[in-house]
């Protein structure tokens, strides 16, 4: 079925079109403290010299590829005092380390895709011969030979490593940089083949978690083994398959997200050896020499020994004993290293990362998939400058202006041409004077470079696709490289994701989290980097869309006393963010298909079209991610006492200073009624197809059907395009030729023959489309290291431009003036990649039907040019004001999530009863113009509606051009007039106008889709990271309530509290318990982020948060700092329960609904003393019957045992006053002091008992 998502081998790379970007400068300052580091800044920012400079200071500053932005990050980051490395182009450093540096070199990665053909010509170097088979060898050649040439052309930069190390193969790959056998070896393929290399019949199983805990799970098993132990948070068991999927079993009901790897070798295991006689030949007849640098061994977790002999031993025991890289760099910090470049688009800088979290350090990647080769150098070296070390400036490419000073004199950079010779950098310890020029700003802000290292995946390994061609480098039409568009800018790329291989990284280095043995993937685990890998994973999910009735369906009308749509219902009154008491009376009835009237649908021509019948669709294109520009890293210090995690400068309730009245306070001035027509829920669309993560059973929380499961997705999918292929049928039929040869009827268009349709298979990967990183609907912490995490979508808009291109593809040469019919059927997610199948098929009367497999389609219209503009509509907007928030307020108080790539709202004019109006401009990201233009409608439903305020976009009836596309830096105008607005829909038309004042784009019947909220929700959506859902209860406990009234919404809230890993355990688990286990997920990490709060944590994402159970089945938890509490949680129905007491502390909670007991049941679970108490108590057996059990629970829980279907092992020994019991553990004698509340929801009366915070003694 084509629908069921499945694995699937990464396809070969397009051909690449060789593109050379323009180099970057990089600006490098030093100083003896932050206010002479911020006054040559400030020098340099208004173009003037620098002044004199000390020879070296211990302050250090480089900002790569300068610009505005980037400039006034780097002010924030110097006042903060604290270590940044990398994110956003800039790196930081109070107190440079210096010391020894390593080289780390990568072993086999499913997406080993890097960028160093521009690097060999460059540095001069032989082109890498990359292998062109994708078996194991072949990608093991190639790790080898990557490595090799990034060693080189580091050395040629001055970093020259005091270390070498590797993970697996890539610890070969250190042995021939380090000198101890010739190249020569490594250029016999069939040393590498079949005939030396044999495999085992095992499996392997990476796991979410450490090795330790993985180690319990092989208790009493056969041929299983650790045969990689990654970092913290990933080890790798290979094994007898039977064997593995008993472990996996065990580690899965614990919460461990596991992954079976698809290869079978054997490698780093004992089940290896009986094979290796081949090896081990192969490596007595190697010619082997002492190393020329340290080369330390993951096995031995120390440097080779110096007897060659021995050596040979330790060849052998790499491949039948574990990997232990987590342990070499514990050691390898150890030793003194501070600072790791990994020779490779690898993984191993989120190893690093997550082995040396909380440890100042600096793990850097020097080739990245998304970047040319030499630009990341630049960046590698600029870090490497930043931590105290000389790298050589001089030796890389120039950009087109400035002049590069000697590394000590610290002034803007540039290195010289390629062509031409170099400058050698002065020697002279003076002070420079001279004026830096800045390098050219791009007309498109830069890719910055990656965040602190993200701590490991946990990944489905693949084939991984051949590498480019060595005379083919890197281009825009693959991604690779710099990601660079056409014209040679290079397009942003927002931290907290790097597909293959991050390149820098503070106390979280910068990597792709682990995934397998040592590979880059689709990361499972809670804090799993994401790859670029395809993998099952269930797509986006799909958006139901209530839109406008068809005409001559009954409308619905506001109430003539209550303003609602629904009798006797009045509009809710505005509280706190909330907005007007309601659009009353005056709201106009506009019927958006009446000709002639404001809301017709009309043609590119002008002219009336009539109204066809639409059908339920659902919709695309949320709001994206705010980046935070700051965020904590490193551990050095400058006395600042900045909270960690806060932003330097930043607003936070964490101590920030208010600069003014914020949104919530501003709204207010906004809140008017207007002339809006309300629909009800019962006249708008309503389509039952979606996805639920948290549906009981086979149906959702309304009563849709449970499409958590792949099957129903992919039925969901079927039923989709089976839709989309019958309108296709109708609109074919519409404009059928006559049948006899004689005019067509009135109103249909004559047809011609048309071409045969096409069909293409397209990536949409954050490789391929980096500015999507600005596109996010969810919000995770800066340094986030998994992509996936933040909901990277596709915009709607920028479907219209793909549409567009298909369209061109067959009918080349025609212009495309417009589009109608544009719907979304399901998110299109880009991390990981999707692969959609878009189909172009040209109709009879010229129009070309685009459909994209499962997402999204819609028809394009073309002509032999643009229509010439009719004049714009000049309808007036009623009750206009100034908006109460600025564009800059639009992104900063998170009202948009969008990040710079999709910041196109300039300013905001008049809010007005039925529209609003702003300025916009044209941005190079695909689709960011008309996205901004949908911005401007979303702000509207903000300001004006008291909840469910976020829209998102659905479908639009008709958009037409009357011109090309603005270029980037072309500011229009714009006006949103909004016609309708249901429970569920939200129906505008849009027009943008040029700097001339002359209309460019109309579009008509845009279609938003509201999605259901409170006030609770609305807060924990804008500022997850210290806004909870669940509610603090007196007696310290939190309790949390389903809020989330469709499946959509509840899809973001999983997201933003569950990391990939979580959330694969939630879906894997059976649909009827999904609800209250995610709740029971809600309860507990906002009662550890809340005890956090309480003892001065920074904001705290729940995706930090991470939630396991040991083998007893007692929750535990895992916190971004320090030590964690002891937590304990419950959960029924759609309620759960939580506290976190101080480590140590022995806590215990529980929920339990009241309700009739089986017969017996009281009998079974009490003992005669407490019946006895029971017939005392003048209250209602069945609640005190109910408080009784929550009670013994909380205990039992508290104890660490449970009750082991044993109640009367806790007995109730007293009651008293405010629902305390006393509770008797028989085991242990101790008298536990149990607090019980009742509480009432959904029609239900719930009891709820939680253990006081110190235990009772025995009596």
């Amino acid at each position: 079925m084509s629908g069921v998502p499945t694995a699937e081998h990464p396809a070969p790379p397009t051909p690449t079109v060789t593109v050379t970007p323009p180099a970057e400068g990089v600006l490098l300052l030093t100083g003896d403290g932050p206010a002479e580091l911020l006054s040559q800044l400030d020098r340099v920012v208004e173009g003037l010299p620098p002044g004199p400079l000390p020879s070296s200071g211990p302050f250090r500053l480089a900002v790569v590829a300068a610009s505005p932005r980037k400039f006034a990050l780097a002010r924030r980051v110097v006042e903060a005092g604290r270590a940044w490395r990398g994110r956003h182009d800039v790196w930081f450093h109070p107190a440079p380390p210096g010391g020894p540096v390593a080289v780390v070199f990568p072993g086999l990665e499913p997406d080993f895709t890097p960028q160093v053909t521009d690097i060999a010509a460059h540095f001069r170097l032989a082109p890498p011969q990359l292998p062109d088979g994708d078996q194991l060898f072949d990608r093991a050649l190639t790790a080898l030979t990557v490595g090799r040439l990034l060693h080189t052309a580091l050395r040629q930069l001055d970093v020259v490593p005091d270390a070498l190390a590797g993970h697996s193969v890539g610890e070969w790959t250190a042995m021939v940089a380090a000198g101890m056998y010739p190249e020569r070896v490594t250029q016999r393929p069939e040393l590498f083949g079949p005939d030396v290399f044999r495999f085992a019949d095992t499996q392997f199983l990476a796991v979410g978690c450490g090795a330790e805990q993985a180690a319990a799970a092989l208790s009493g098993l056969d041929e299983i083994v650790i045969s990689h132990d990654n970092c913290p948070h990933q080890a790798v068991l290979c094994g007898r398959a039977e064997s593995v999927a008993v472990a996996g079993h065990r580690l899965e009901r614990t919460g461990v997200p596991c992954r079976t790897m698809p290869f079978r070798s054997g490698y780093h295991t004992p089940m290896l050896a009986p094979l290796l006689a081949p090896f081990r030949k192969l490596v007595r007849e190697l010619p082997l020499r002492r190393p020329e640098v340290p080369v330390w061994s993951a096995t031995t977790v120390e440097p080779y020994p110096e007897s060659l002999s021995r050596v040979r031993e330790l060849m052998v025991r790499h491949l039948i004993e574990p990997v232990r890289f987590r342990q070499l760099v514990d050691r390898m910090y150890a030793s003194g290293i501070r600072s790791f470049v990994e020779a490779g688009p690898g993984s191993l800088s989120g190893f690093i990362g997550d082995t040396l979290r909380e440890r100042d350090h600096l793990a850097v990647t020097a080739n990245s998939p998304r970047r040319t080769g030499l630009g990341q150098l630049l960046r590698v070296a600029a870090a490497l400058w930043v931590e105290g070390h000389t790298p050589r400036f001089d030796l890389l490419p120039a950009p087109d202006t400035g002049a590069l000073p000697s590394p000590a004199q610290a002034t803007t950079t540039s290195t010289t041409p390629a062509t031409g010779s170099s400058t050698p950098p002065s020697t002279d310890p003076s002070p420079s004077t001279a004026a830096p020029t800045a390098p050219p700003l791009p007309p498109f802000p830069p890719p910055p470079s990656t965040p602190p290292s993200p701590p490991p995946s946990l990944a489905t390994l693949s084939v991984p696709p051949a590498p480019p061609s060595p005379s083919a480098p890197p281009g825009p039409a693959t991604g690779g490289g710099s990601g660079s568009a056409g014209d040679g800018t290079v397009k942003r790329r927002s931290p907290g994701h790097e597909t293959a291989g991050h390149e820098t990284a503070g106390h979280g280095s910068a990597g792709d989290g682990p995934s397998g043995p040592g590979t880059g993937g689709r990361a499972t685990t809670p804090h799993g980097a994401a790859g670029s890998v395809t993998s099952a994973q269930p797509p986006g999910p799909p958006i139901e869309f209530t839109g406008s009735p068809e005409p001559g369906q009954p409308r619905s009308r506001p109430h003539p006393t209550t303003g609602s749509s629904e009798p006797g219902r009045p509009l809710a009154a505005p509280t706190g963010l909330t907005g007007p008491a309601g659009l009353t009376e005056h709201i106009r009835h506009i019927d958006p298909t009446e000709p002639g009237r404001p809301g017709t649908a009309r043609s590119n021509s002008g002219q009336p079209r009539s109204a066809r019948a639409e059908t339920p669709h659902p919709g695309i294109a949320p709001p994206g991610i705010e980046h935070p520009d700051v965020a904590h890293q490193g551990t050095a210090h400058a006395g600042t006492g900045h909270p960690p995690g806060q932003p330097p400068g930043g607003d936070s309730e964490f101590g920030r200073a208010r600069r003014g009245p914020s949104w919530s306070e501003r709204r207010g001035q906004a809140d008017r009624p207007g002339p809006v027509r309300r629909t009800s829920p019962a006249t708008e669309y309503d389509n039952a197809t979606e996805y639920d993560v948290g549906a009981e059973g086979d149906t959702g929380a309304d009563g849709t059907p449970d499409e958590g499961h792949p099957v129903l997705r992919a039925f969901s999918a079927v039923l989709a395009e089976a839709t989309a292929g019958a309108e296709d049928v109708v609109t074919a039929w519409r404009a059928r030729p006559p049948a006899t040869g004689g005019e067509p009827p009135a109103g249909e268009r004559r047809s011609t023959v048309p071409a045969p349709s096409h069909r293409t298979r397209r990536e949409f990967s954050l490789r391929l489309m980096p500015e999507l990183l600005d596109h996010c609907w969810v919000r995770q912490s800066a340094d986030w290291p998994d992509a996936s995490d933040r909901f990277p979508v596709v915009p709607m808009t920028a479907l219209f431009e793909v549409m567009a291109d298909a369209a061109r593809a067959v009918a080349p040469g025609r212009v495309v003036t417009g589009l109608e019919d544009v719907r979304a059927t399901r998110f299109l997610t880009v991390a990981p990649p999707s692969q959609v199948t878009v189909t172009a098929t040209p109709l009879p009367d010229g129009r070309v039907r685009v459909v994209l497999d499962g997402y999204a389609r819609g028809t394009v219209l073309l002509a032999d040019g643009h229509p010439a503009p009719p004049p714009p509509s000049g309808e007036a907007l009623t009750a206009r004001r100034p908006s109460p928030v600025s564009a800059a307020g639009l992104y900063a108080e998170r009202l948009m999530f969008h990040g710079p790539a999709y910041r196109g709202v300039r300013r905001l004019e008049d809010l007005a009863d039925d529209g609003v109006t702003g300025v916009l401009e044209a941005l190079p990201a695909p689709g960011s113009l008309l996205d901004g233009a949908g911005q401007l409608l979303g702000y509207w439903a903000m300001a004006t509606q008291p909840r469910d305020r976020v829209s998102v976009p659905a479908r639009v009836r008709e958009v037409a051009y009357f011109g090309p596309h603005p270029r980037p830096g072309t500011r229009l105008s714009c006006v949103v007039r909004v016609r309708e607005i249901g429970a569920r829909s939200l129906l505008a038309d849009l027009e943008l106008t040029g700097p001339d004042g002359r209309l460019w784009c109309r579009i008509t019947g845009w279609g938003n889709q509201r999605l259901p909220d409170d006030e609770v929700l609305w807060r924990n959506g804008l500022f997850p990271e210290r806004e909870p859902l669940a509610e603090q209860q007196p007696g310290d406990w939190f309790l949390a309530r389903e809020r989330w009234r469709d499946t959509l919404s509840t899809d973001m809230a999983t997201r933003r509290y569950l990391p990939a890993g979580e959330r694969d355990a939630l879906l894997a688990g059976p649909a009827r318990a999904r609800r209250a286990r995610f709740l029971g997920r809600v309860a507990v990490k906002d009662a550890v982020r809340r005890w956090l709060w309480d003892r001065g944590h920074g904001p705290v994402f729940p995706a930090e948060i991470r939630v396991g159970n040991d083998r007893s089945g007692r929750p535990w938890v895992t916190v971004p700092h320090g030590e964690a509490p002891t937590v304990s949680l419950a959960h029924t129905g759609t309620l759960a329960v939580a506290a976190a007491r101080p480590p140590g502390t022995a806590v215990g909670i529980d929920v339990e609904r009241v309700t009739e007991r089986p017969r017996g049941l009281e009998g079974t679970a009490t003992t005669p003393p407490e019946r006895a108490l029971l017939d005392r108590l003048d209250t209602d057996r069945r609640t005190a019957f109910t408080r009784f059990w929550a009670a013994k629970e909380a205990v039992a829980k508290a104890q660490g045992t449970g009750l082991r279907g044993a109640p009367r092992q806790f007995t109730v020994v007293a009651t008293e006053e405010d629902g305390l019991l006393l509770v008797r553990a028989t085991a242990s004698g101790l008298v536990h002091r149990v607090w019980t509340t009742l509480l009432t929801h959904d029609g239900g009366d719930y009891a709820v008992a939680w253990t006081e915070h110190e235990e009772g003694k025995a009596p």
